[in-house]
């Protein structure tokens, strides 16, 4: 419900200027120890509750029939709370007629006005009177509508000065109802950023604000210093699928000074500033928004940006007191999920060959320690495969190293692309590959031995055929550790090179030293 002022005839005439302390008459009056019960009930109730609970006290003991309740909302007063007469109108504050109410009240001024049912009739003219409730002399946020039966200048200075002294109260209980509700937001965050997993880590964090700030639309950008541009990481809403394919404007008519600056932006409406209108495909329904800088300590890493608000309010001051709760939490993810994207990362490159991309001998051995011992423990068989590329020193003194490092990388490449998921291969070292075969037995690793050794003879290298020689060993009571399977493997790989080399050999004993099939 809105303050409809086109019902309203502002008068000229300031009724009560809301004082500093209170004139001496109340105190000889008594008022403030008849409203004493009322100040201390409040602080047990809530904000809502305390409105109504003012509006039966002023009704009552003033003998009121119609009040109002204000709440100040960005440039106009909305009717949160009626009775009486007033109850039933659709009010609304934007009218040029009764501009001079908003200034009134926002000049800390009672004013009285005039309505009418029907303008020619005086017999259905009655007075309206507003009282402003200001925090601290200084912050209004609410309202007073009286009306019904006229109130002489004794009644008209008590409402006022009532407004005045209730307004302390009232903002310990806004302050509390926004304080719980920050710390409720917050920690609604945390459970919910807790459940984030890293296949979708930047959607769901974007989600999950998206759902505290009740945005229908949300984006969010982080900065990349290789580009020197902010990069959307995730987009909710209507259009989220154009706005992340939009690689060379994205950011730039707002985000990136946000960036810059380091200090949220709150727009009301876009169209009354110098921003630049959005393209119309991505069909925002609101003209307001909050685009937020999110930091890590000193460095602003990137912005979240919310519109389109549920319920079509415009963004506020408390919407702003939230993202000032909550964005340092996000900031606190994007940290941690750094830090284990690094670590991760870090973690991969000591265990991958930076040359072939393949796994090193470091990993290998600690994996095929762990295989050799549970295939024993579970009773499966496990295979293991050495792998040598011929005469590889002689392509490198004939074409370069350079040129047999691409060589080394195509016979990785196709190692990858031949083998199974579950088998695992390394670089072993200079020209050498290793293959970790689980749960197979010798006949099977031979016949994958096979496949690997004619798909790398077929590979069509720059400049000239390269073939391998492999050979495979298999865990047995003979065959115990990592160690034993590598000794056998390196056997019959040496056996391999002994018989002509682009063949495979198989180690079935480790105290046979010439086995072969």
């Amino acid at each position: 419900m809105f303050l409809n002022t086109q019902s309203f005839n502002c008068s000229e005439d300031i009724l009560w200027k809301t004082p500093k302390a209170p004139p001496a008459f109340i105190e000889d009056s008594g008022a403030l120890a008849e409203w004493r019960p009322l100040f201390d009930s409040l602080l047990d109730s809530d904000y809502k509750k305390a409105r109504v609970s003012i509006l039966r006290f002023l009704g009552k003991h003033y003998n009121l029939q119609s009040l109002a309740w204000l709440e100040r909302c960005n440039n106009h007063f909305e009717v949160v709370l009626a009775t009486g007469k007033l109850k039933n109108r659709q009010l609304q504050l934007d009218s040029p007629a009764n501009a001079r109410l908003l200034k009134a009240l926002s000049n800390k001024n009672s004013i009285k006005l005039r309505e009418g049912k029907d303008k020619q009739t005086a017999a259905d003219t009655q007075t309206v009177w507003a009282f402003p409730i200001v925090v601290g002399g200084e912050d209004l946020r609410s309202g007073l509508l009286a009306a019904g039966n006229v109130l002489d200048e004794n009644k008209q200075r008590h409402i006022a000065s009532f407004c005045r002294e209730v307004a302390s109260r009232l903002e310990i209980l806004r302050l509390r109802e926004e304080l719980s509700v920050l710390t409720q937001a917050v920690q609604k965050f945390n459970e919910k950023a807790r459940k984030i997993d890293s296949d979708n880590f930047w959607l769901i964090l974007t989600k999950i604000s998206a759902e505290l700030m009740k945005a229908e639309r949300c984006s969010l950008m982080i900065f990349d210093e290789e580009s020197d541009s902010l990069v959307i990481k995730a987009a909710t809403g209507l259009a989220a699928d154009k706005i992340k394919d939009d690689k060379t404007t994205i950011g730039a008519r707002v985000a990136a000074q946000v960036l810059r600056n380091g200090k949220p932006l709150v727009v009301h409406n876009v169209e009354k500033t110098e921003i630049n209108s959005a393209p119309l495909d991505w069909k925002y329904k609101s003209k307001s928004f909050i685009c937020y800088p999110i930091a890590i300590g000193e460095r602003n890493i990137g912005v979240l940006n919310l519109t389109d608000k549920a319920g079509g309010e415009d963004y506020n001051e408390f919407d702003l007191a939230l993202l000032h709760g909550i964005v340092p939490q996000i900031a606190s993810v994007i940290y941690l999920a750094d830090l284990k994207h690094k670590a991760e990362k870090f973690e991969l490159m000591s265990i991958t060959d930076s040359l072939t991309g393949l796994l090193n001998r470091r990993y290998l051995e600690e994996r095929l320690s762990e295989e050799t011992k549970r295939s024993h423990r579970e009773g499966y068989s496990m295979s293991f495969m050495m792998i040598d590329v011929d005469d590889f020193k002689s392509y490198n003194d004939s074409f370069s190293h350079l040129e047999g490092d691409k060589a080394l990388k195509l016979v990785a490449q196709h190692l990858k692309e031949t083998l199974r998921a579950e088998d695992i291969a390394a670089r072993y070292g200079g020209e050498e590959f290793s293959i970790l075969l689980p749960q197979t037995t010798a006949s099977e690793a031979r016949i994958i031995a096979e496949r690997v050794r004619e798909h790398v003879a077929a590979i069509d290298f720059p400049n000239r055929k390269i073939t391998i020689s492999i050979g495979v060993a298999t865990c047995s009571p003979c065959i115990y550790t990592a160690d034993d399977i590598i000794r056998a493997a390196d056997k019959a790989l040496y056996e391999a090179k002994r018989c002509g080399k682009n063949n495979i050999q198989v180690y079935e004993n480790l105290t046979d030293n010439h086995t072969r099939h």
